[in-house]
C-alpha cells in the first residue's frame, strides 16, 4: 500500500508475532497451515496495523488473533487481513485503542532512533590560532 493511503505512518518493527485464526471460511482442515499457531516475523506497525513475513498467502477479510510483544509488554489483539502478496501480508487491528499508547511511545522511540544516526560529518569548526594569530 502506497504511504501516501496510510493514516498513520509505519516504523520498523522486527519481533515474532504468533497468529492464530479466528474467522476462516471454509473451515480450516486438520493439518492446514493455519490449524495450528503460526509463528512470523514482523517488518513493521502503526496504530492501524502491522505487515508480516509470511510463506502463506492470507485470503483478506479474515480475522486472526495476534500476540506480540511491544516494549517488554504482551499485546492481545483481533487482526483483519487487507492485503497479502508474496512473502508479506497487511493487517488492520481491529481494537488497536487498548495498546495505543505503547504504539505511541514505539512511533516515539522510532523516530529517535532516525534522528539520532549519523550523518555526514560536519565540517570542524574554524581553527583559531593564538590571540592576534588567527
Amino acid at each position: 500500500m502506497d504511504q501516501k493511503q496510510r493514516l498513520w505512518p509505519r516504523v520498523p518493527y522486527d519481533g515474532i508475532v504468533e497468529v492464530n485464526a479466528v474467522h476462516y471460511f471454509p473451515p480450516i482442515q486438520a493439518g492446514s497451515p493455519f490449524s495450528e499457531p503460526l509463528y512470523l516475523r514482523s517488518r513493521n506497525l502503526s496504530r492501524d496495523g502491522i505487515c508480516l513475513e509470511a510463506d502463506y498467502f492470507f485470503i483478506p477479510n479474515h480475522i486472526f488473533q495476534l500476540s506480540f510483544e511491544l516494549l517488554h509488554k504482551p499485546i492481545y489483539t483481533l487482526a483483519r487481513v487487507v492485503w497479502s502478496e508474496r512473502n508479506a501480508c497487511g493487517m488492520q487491528f481491529l481494537r488497536a485503542d487498548r495498546f495505543l499508547e505503547l504504539l505511541e511511545v514505539q512511533e516515539k522511540k522510532m523516530k529517535g532512533i532516525e534522528n539520532s544516526r549519523p550523518g555526514p560529518a560536519p565540517f570542524p569548526p574554524p581553527h583559531k590560532g593564538p590571540k592576534g594569530l588567527g
